[in-house]
């Protein structure tokens, strides 16, 4: 980050002779405050989170956050706020944690005072410090790559799979059937499954021993708290005993690491069960019409056998209507509506099926700075509310912006192997002499 802070600068200086003024201020940093809340309502109490970072430099950021518990879960009188204010800092790219913060809060919460312990653990300032870790070095030979080409074949191909005629009123109707409905499982099927070929070759091609050279230091660490403990280990040998417990571990989880398809539960896959279904003697045939209006219609009707199932969908541009009848029989309902105006969206819906009714409401809000959505739910017995927001401000309130004095997150790891260590070393009895009478 500090390279590439020099680069601008450079840059800006050598072309300043060139530029307007005003280039200086259009590109200045405006230090910002960004806040994420979540709530959740049930019995008439509720919870609520939040978390707020303030940027107040382009390569330095403070993150606090707070809960809000009711009093039926902390058995006090009101609700209790609990807060972690300056809990994380990062400065030019090193991360600071505010154990004295953390350990702080943690008292409150649980009536225990852990600050007294954090010197063993070798912490003997109120912040830890993460010094960047270079993960680029970290380089994968993967085998796989994702093949977008394929990917945009098979849904090119798709269109060829349903009939698309468009009328003179500017309506369109698209007519499938059943292997329509086949081929377009297969290529969303084909999209994941591909995207997890290329996660597992990533994964599997991950040199171990180039974790070990991103972490050399914290394992020098962690070899100097064993020779500390037991100073008969020398730093050498227990570092080489720790790098090969590391490359064995990576390499056991790379060698283990796999990933699933898209299947369902009997582990086959949905595309293969509607081809099956088809083979059977099955039929799939349905219509959907977009209106130029932005109305629409569609039905899909599947004969399996002797059973017949129709669904039925409606949208007139506020309230839609979605039934599914098997032999006639409705076996689900679903409408409501949906609005939109300026920057208010909101859907209210209620469904049935299998005698059961739910209510749900969604409201989403654009805000000049953020937006905020809420959504609840009813379904006769209980009623649950969750609602959220994303906001950000210009400016910040943190006064202190330096990087603070901080335990070196290796100290506590030398510590605190040698404090473990320690405790699964043997101890040896000493031998006591026994006088015999003559």
């Amino acid at each position: 980050m500090k390279r590439k802070f020099a680069v601008i600068m450079s840059a800006a200086l050598a072309a300043g002779s060139t530029m307007p003024v005003m280039a200086e201020s259009e590109t200045a940093f405006t230090p910002s405050t960004y806040v994420g809340e979540f709530s959740l309502t049930a019995d008439g109490e509720s919870m609520l989170f939040s978390v707020t970072a303030e940027q107040f430099a382009e390569d330095g950021v403070s993150v606090s956050a707070n809960v809000t518990l009711p009093a039926s879960v902390t058995g006090e009188e009101a609700d209790t706020v609990y807060g972690l204010n300056d809990v994380l800092r990062v400065v030019s790219g090193d991360l600071y944690i505010n154990v004295a913060e953390i350990a702080s809060t943690y008292g409150e919460l649980l009536g225990s005072d852990i600050s007294s312990m954090l010197p063993m653990f070798g912490i003997d300032q109120d912040w830890v410090e993460i010094p960047a870790i270079d993960f680029a070095a970290v380089e994968t030979e993967a085998e796989t790559d994702f093949d977008v080409d394929s990917m945009m074949n098979d849904f090119t191909a798709l269109a060829e799979n349903f009939d698309i005629q468009t009328a003179e009123d500017g309506s369109t109707t698209i007519t499938f059937d059943g292997p329509a409905i086949v081929n377009t499982v297969k290529a969303v099927e084909n999209v994941v499954d591909n995207a997890m070929s290329v996660l597992l070759s990533q994964v599997q091609g991950t040199d171990a021993s180039q974790l070990v050279t991103v972490f050399d230091d914290y394992l020098q660490a962690a070899a100097e708290g064993v020779n500390m403990a037991s100073p008969d280990v020398s730093v050498e040998d227990a570092k080489g005993m720790i790098v090969d417990m590391m490359n064995s571990l990576v390499e056991e989880m790379v060698s283990s690491f796999d990933v699933t398809p898209l299947q369902t539960e009997d582990g086959s896959k949905l595309s293969d069960q509607i081809q099956q279904m088809l083979d059977e003697g099955a039929t799939i045939n349905g219509t959907a019409t977009v209106n130029a209006d932005g109305t629409m219609t569609e039905n899909i009707t599947v004969v399996n056998g002797e059973s017949t199932v129709v669904v039925d969908m409606s949208f007139d541009g506020t309230a839609f209507n979605y039934v599914v009848t098997e032999d006639g029989t409705e076996i689900m309902n679903a409408n409501g509506t949906i609005t939109a105006q300026d920057n208010d969206f909101g859907m209210d819906m209620t469904a049935t099926a299998d005698g059961e009714t739910v209510n749900m409401n969604v409201a989403l809000t654009l805000l000049d700075n953020g937006l905020s959505i809420a959504l609840t739910t009813n379904d006769g017995n209980e009623e649950v509310s969750m609602a959220g927001s994303f906001t950000q401000e210009d400016g910040v309130t943190i006064t202190d912006t330096e990087a603070p004095t901080a335990t070196l997150l290796r100290d506590v790891v030398k510590n605190t192997v040698a404090m473990f260590y320690a405790a699964q070393e043997p101890v040896e009895e000493e031998e006591t002499a026994v006088t015999v009478a003559e």
